[in-house]
């Protein structure tokens, strides 16, 4: 499998490689499909509320890595559960504005800040 996985919380991590392309966007898109059928359903979906889906390697995006973005993302929009895409680089971000997916999809600069805060301490009362 080329995705790295971690749960963090009720987080589920996806790290992507670098480069999404016409080579290798059959097999992202399989192995994210997969994640769906595996992670994100039955007994074990019930500990994932939240995809996080990190692409911070990535200096670029290309049609096709768009392409298996959004093929994800609708996946998850039918089970019901959000996502985040964590890209600090100016291009990907741009890429991400020019095909819509930038208003579908929250972006964040790390994975740490995408991630759900688990609950802050106000005074005497946990918030969250």
């Amino acid at each position: 499998m080329t995705l790295q996985m971690e749960q963090r919380g009720t987080a589920l991590v996806l790290s992507m490689p670098a480069e999404v392309d016409i080579s290798n966007a059959a097999q992202i898109a399989g192995e994210l499909r997969e994640v769906c059928r595996t992670r994100l359903t039955g007994d074990q979906g019930l500990s994932v509320r939240l995809v996080v889906v990190d692409w911070s390697t990535a200096g670029f995006l290309t049609m096709a890595g768009t392409a298996v973005l959004e093929d994800f993302h609708h996946r998850l929009n039918q089970l019901g559960v959000p996502a985040r895409l964590v890209t600090d680089r100016s291009l990907p971000r741009k890429v991400l504005h020019l095909v819509g997916l930038a208003g579908r999809l929250p972006l964040f600069d790390t994975v740490q800040q995408a991630l759900p805060e688990v609950g802050k301490v106000t005074g005497d009362r946990v918030t969250g």
